[in-house]
């Protein structure tokens, strides 16, 4: 049985959200967005219950840090992690899922399915050599590297990017990746292709050519670490996990660090998204760094910049997908997808180190994870309680 929880973070917020609600009761203008997803945020429905979430390798272990937002919010309803090719009622996906994995996944449910980007995290070419620490590269050398124009630590581009300094001691330098397409693969070749397509010809399919390669990321995550000079495409959560070292990249003249968060933020604003026709909504990798006004709000992502510093972030950044079944048989699972869209939902993510959506992409999200039937129920509540209705 679902039960409805309203908490007010304070009497500023509380007092808005009541009056954002008896203005929705008095059928008065269309609220502002931000105001709306706050009403949305406190009217959260809760389901007693476990839900598997499949997930893919690398976003493992993500469902730990929601289990702990899900069930300061809803006690009794909790998520267990399995993996990418068990059956679950909600899956998360490193990209866009495809046209055969929603197929397969219509085959265990039963009804309607859901579609919709659910978190950003960064992709990071990754070395295990902590001489590279601070290397800044450019799309070009990146694409050099991972098309195997570039072999060794030694190469005179890699001295002349390390500031002079050349690192030949350092050896063969590797570039490992897994057999099957990835995210971060895929998000690197695209960006790569727009960016230096001189040097790189791998294009968006999500696997590289050249080097060694594993049949999981285990597997090759084993194998970097047992051999220094070695490099790979991952999230920056799985470099960091690794204590590997991630290379700075050059995005409009301006040097940007794999690991300052805020600068993801900004990097993840520059999401374009599209909604088909059963309301499904699916993004491709954010681009370039440079966040576009329709998908990004800097204020909502409490940005804050240093004088003259230009709004450039992070250049590759993934985008991770959520599918759900929205069966009424399992309440739960939709409940908790729901979760993952909401405030506290993103806020697990970020601490675990991915970055949230932005809120104009989040607002969107709204009605095909029918969000927006709290907005309805607060108003209801709202009027329910007025004297007096237009």
């Amino acid at each position: 049985m679902s039960r409805k929880l309203s908490t007010s973070r304070g009497i500023v917020l509380a007092s808005l959200l009541t009056l954002g609600a008896v203005a929705l009761a008095a059928c008065t203008p269309p609220l502002p967005p931000d105001v709306q997803a706050a009403l949305i945020d406190q009217h959260i429905v809760c389901e007693k219950g476990d839900t598997k979430i499949s997930v893919p390798e690398d976003l493992a272990g993500v469902a730990a840090a929601v289990n702990t937002n899900l069930g300061s919010s809803c006690a009794g309803q909790t998520i267990t992690e399995v993996g990418p090719n068990e059956a679950a009622p909600i899956k998360l996906f490193d990209q866009a899922p495809t046209p055969l994995q929603t197929e397969e996944f219509q085959k265990t449910c039963p009804a309607k399915i859901v579609v919709a980007p659910v978190f950003g995290y960064a992709v990071v070419l990754a070395f295990n050599n902590p001489d590279a620490q601070g290397l800044v590269l450019s799309n070009s050398l990146i694409a050099k590297i991972l098309s195997g124009q570039i072999t060794s630590w030694g190469d005179p581009a890699l001295t002349a990017a390390n500031g002079g300094t050349s690192l030949s001691a350092d050896g063969a330098l590797t570039v490992m990746s897994t057999t099957a397409s990835s995210g971060p693969v895929a998000a690197m070749g695209a960006y790569l292709a727009k960016t230096a397509p001189a040097d790189w010809k791998g294009g968006s399919a999500g696997t590289v050519s050249v080097g060694q390669h594993f049949p999981t990321q285990k597997a090759l995550i084993d194998a970097m670490t047992a051999k220094t000079g070695s490099a790979s495409v991952l999230t920056q959560v799985v470099s960091s996990a690794a204590n590997f070292t991630a290379a700075s990249m050059v995005v409009q003249g301006s040097d940007i660090a794999p690991d300052d968060t805020q600068l993801q933020k900004v990097g993840i604003g520059a999401i374009e998204y599209t909604t088909d026709a059963k309301g499904n909504v699916t993004a491709g990798p954010a681009l370039g760094g440079v966040p576009n006004d329709k998908n990004f709000s800097a204020s909502s992502a409490k940005i804050v910049l240093q004088q003259g510093q230009a709004m450039v972030g992070w250049p590759v950044m993934g985008i991770a997908h959520l599918m759900v079944c929205n069966n009424p048989a399992d309440p739960a699972a939709f409940a908790t997808a729901q979760f993952l869209i909401r405030q506290a939902g993103q806020g697990a993510f970020e601490a675990f180190g991915f970055t949230p959506l932005p809120e104009p992409v989040r607002y969107a999200l709204f009605t095909p994870m029918e969000l927006n039937k709290g907005l309805d129920s607060a108003a209801a509540t709202a009027k329910s309680a007025s004297p007096t209705h237009s």
